[in-house]
């Protein structure tokens, strides 16, 4: 009988250790089932190459996307240098995470930019699930990545137009005015999306989408 990824596994067993079987990485220790990754005893209290462990608690590491999402969190915190506090422990972010409708929706995804944390940590205050066409809206791009030159003049993408009737390339003449006209269309997009998704995001979310601004990043 297969059980849901996310409900409480109570049930104990015993592994006892064998050295002449294949299972001769189990030790004579009652555990509980959602202590198992992959088939390998791990403790509970053993960290992994980011610092996270599983933790005892109620949620299970069965789910590949669930496990997943915070290996991307506990990487993304590593490689920028950035701090997790509870969420270094499994069972703390698994929580946070189910709690969103939207936690097994494959074209939502995990967002680390759009809220801002001013004492750099990963955690409840700066992450959270986001449509996949709003994440990448609110991804800024290097002004020579959206801005090119065209003879003596510069135009940006016409992907940018979004929501507006001309999506035709405008022209500018100075690389400024481009770079300004294509923050003022990403904006524009943004609180569009905002607007599409309302009814569907936690109201801090939508309020940081309708006031979200990436002229900073350019000018």
């Amino acid at each position: 009988m297969q059980q849901s990824p996310f409900l409480p596994k109570n049930q104990v067993i015993v592994y006892t250790y064998h050295p002449d079987s294949a299972n001769d990485f189990f030790y004579e220790k009652k555990l509980s089932v959602y202590h198992l990754i992959a088939g390998n005893f791990r403790s509970v209290d053993t960290p992994n190459k980011y610092g996270g462990f599983i933790g005892d608690g109620v949620y299970n590491t069965s789910c590949k996307r669930l496990t997943d999402a915070w290996n991307n969190t506990l990487k993304y915190a590593s490689e920028r240098n950035k701090k997790l506090t509870s969420w270094l422990n499994f069972q703390n972010f698994a929580r946070w995470y189910v709690s969103n409708p939207q936690h097994m929706d494959t074209t939502w995804q995990l967002n680390y930019n759009l809220l801002v944390s001013t004492d750099h940590l990963v955690g409840e205050s700066s992450v959270c699930l986001l449509p996949k066409e709003i994440c990448h809206a609110v991804k800024i791009k290097k002004a020579n990545q959206v801005v090119k030159k065209k003879g003596s003049a510069f135009v940006i993408g016409s992907n940018i137009y979004f929501g507006l009737s001309d999506n035709k390339k405008i022209i500018f003449l100075h690389e400024i005015d481009a770079i300004k006209m294509y923050c003022f269309l990403k904006e524009n997009k943004v609180r569009l999306l905002a607007e599409k998704y309302k009814h569907q995001l936690p109201d801090h979310v939508y309020q940081a989408l309708k006031f979200w601004n990436c002229c900073f990043d350019f000018i």
